[in-house]
């Protein structure tokens, strides 16, 4: 938070928002969704993080977007494909979002 006392909001907001990225792309996978505290009262770790970095960024004047779509595109190997469009269409079959991948092959549509 140093960046905040010094008045560099901005780049606060930036280190904010890639931790918010990296805590949505690692929640259920290496952040646990599920776990006790010391009363034995459950609690989703990732979702309790992700809420306080989006409570922070809005105290900052973010407007943060609900839950992005995030994902990658890989080969049957597992190997990423770059040069693709990902189009994210609604239920009416509409492009509401494209994307062209480059490597590394991931996006998030807000």
């Amino acid at each position: 938070m140093d960046s905040i006392v010094g008045f560099e909001v901005q780049a606060a907001i930036n280190t904010l928002s890639a931790l918010l990225n990296q805590l949505q792309a690692q929640a259920g996978k290496h952040i646990s969704s599920s776990c006790k505290d010391g009363n034995g009262n459950a609690f989703n770790p990732d979702a309790v993080l992700i809420a306080d970095v989006k409570a922070i960024l809005g105290s900052l004047g973010v407007n943060v977007a609900a839950d992005p779509i995030m994902g990658s595109v890989v080969n049957s190997s597992g190997v990423g494909i770059s040069g693709l469009t990902v189009n994210l269409l609604n239920s009416t079959r509409a492009v509401v979002a494209s994307r062209r991948l480059t490597l590394p092959v991931s996006f998030t549509s807000q």
